[in-house]
């Protein structure tokens, strides 16, 4: 699991942890006692890994399997439709968002 917290972009000090065994969302309150939210994130078949929220807290990025080989994807939090970043015949591991000049940039290794 991957936490990020305080004021990372994701609304104000709440605590959002993926989980990269489930493909689930966390948004866990900072006060005990107070509701639990699950949103499911994806459905693939396998492992979904290194997740990696963007720093506006509206996306996700993480690396999953297509055609044999890890490729990174990227999915908006609030829903919509998976977008495949990487297309090629290798694997593809720890995405990261960098945000320089106002701009969010989507950094990953290739293995």
């Amino acid at each position: 699991m991957v936490a990020a917290r305080g004021n990372s972009g994701l609304d104000g000090d709440n605590h959002y942890i993926v989980s990269r065994f489930f493909g689930w969302l966390r948004n866990r309150q900072t006060s005990p006692g107070q509701q639990v939210r699950l949103l499911r994130l994806t459905d693939f078949t396998g492992l979904e890994e290194y997740p990696a929220i963007s720093p506006d807290g509206k996306s996700v990025a993480f690396a999953a399997e297509a055609g044999g080989k890890r490729q990174i994807w990227v999915r908006l939090l609030a829903g919509g439709t998976l977008l495949q970043v990487t297309h090629d015949a290798s694997d593809h591991l720890y995405p990261r968002w960098v945000a320089r000049f106002g701009i969010a940039h989507l950094l990953f290794a290739l293995v």
